[in-house]
């Protein structure tokens, strides 16, 4: 056990008191702005409902988590209706997860996402995950949690103390976090994978028939194709540097529960710092698209009036006409698919 000096406890309360309003701050525009940015698209595809879900849900966990913090400053902490925090913390990470299937079915399985992946699919696959984990932990907290008048605080009732202490830490940090962490790094490694092997066959193929140094005029049809090829490359772009984030930020919670049972072991100091890194996932997401990929921030820009990217944008679709942009994947910045 660790002896946590005044320093560390003093450091850790000034953080504890400062750096959600921080996070919120950014996140809750970030976020808003991401789903503005996304749902501006000129139609509603797999990919964008996804990426304004995690949006949707980031942002929704941010505000809930100071909203729990501000109740818990004022003594009117929530008792039976607590687990909404961990709800949205975990509706983010699952989303995620979803969003990397469907790179890893984009990238590995091309021929087969057009009728795997569709729109229907995922609003199920959203509204399934949400609806499960609310079966569970809704009964649970009504059970097992009672507000102690006396004592003005929220209680658990003696016969479900084994439960809570042990068998539900384990359940919900396993929906929370564990899954979600193990099933994002899996499919990323799979999917840098296969973009390598990929690329080296990409290579090969374009030595073999030398058309790297084609100078043979595309039709409309292979310039779409093409600009297709590079929208999709963009976007898993996006979604791994995304997933490196998450995995980063939230790898000293992964382990921190896993190592230290008791959570006894780490000083308080570490315990704030995890809060924090855990919690900047679900206010840095945007940035991440907004950096990472230039088609994001031309939409961005559109949005808010400013012309800086007008002569890139119509640059990247080659000589596309201007009656041709509805069609151009170049209107469709998170398209995912081509399926509608």
């Amino acid at each position: 056990m660790v002896n946590n000096s005044t320093t560390d406890l003093i450091v850790s309360e000034a953080i504890a008191q400062t750096y959600l309003w921080f996070l919120c701050g950014i996140g809750i525009p970030a976020n808003t702005l991401a789903i503005i940015v996304i749902l501006t698209m000129q139609s509603m595809t797999p990919a964008t409902f996804l990426i304004a879900s995690l949006a949707f849900f980031d942002g929704t966990a941010l505000i809930v988590k100071l909203v729990v913090y501000l109740m818990d400053v004022y003594a009117t902490p929530p008792c039976k209706t607590s687990f909404i925090v961990n709800f949205f913390s975990m509706m983010t990470n699952w989303t995620l997860a979803y969003v990397c299937l469907e790179r890893f079915i984009s990238v590995c399985y091309p021929l087969k996402k057009i009728y795997l992946v569709t729109l229907l699919r995922c609003v199920a696959c959203v509204a399934i995950t949400a609806a499960a984990m609310l079966s569970y932990y809704v009964p649970v907290f009504t059970l097992i949690f009672f507000w102690n008048y006396n004592d003005t605080s929220c209680w658990v009732h003696n016969e479900y103390d084994e439960f809570y202490f042990y068998y539900h830490r384990w359940i919900n940090e396993t929906l929370v976090l564990f899954i979600p962490y193990i099933a994002v790094v899996v499919l990323t490694f799979i999917i840098v994978v296969k973009l390598k092997v990929n690329a080296k066959q990409r290579r090969k193929s374009l030595q073999f028939t030398g058309s790297a140094n084609s100078k043979t005029p595309c039709s409309y049809t292979e310039r779409v194709i093409k600009e297709n090829e590079r929208v999709e490359s963009t976007l898993t772009i996006m979604m791994i540097c995304t997933a490196i984030l998450f995995i980063v930020l939230t790898l000293p919670s992964f382990l921190y529960f896993i190592v230290d049972k008791n959570s006894l072991r780490y000083p308080l100091l570490f315990k704030q710092l995890k809060y924090i890194l855990y919690d900047s996932t679900h206010a840095l997401n945007f940035f991440i698209y907004f950096f990472s990929t230039a088609k994001f921030r031309c939409r961005f820009y559109k949005l808010i009036g400013v012309d800086r990217c007008r002569n890139r944008c119509k640059c990247e679709s080659g000589e596309s006409r201007e009656g041709e942009d509805d069609m151009s994947p170049n209107t469709h910045l998170t398209n995912f698919s081509t399926n509608q």
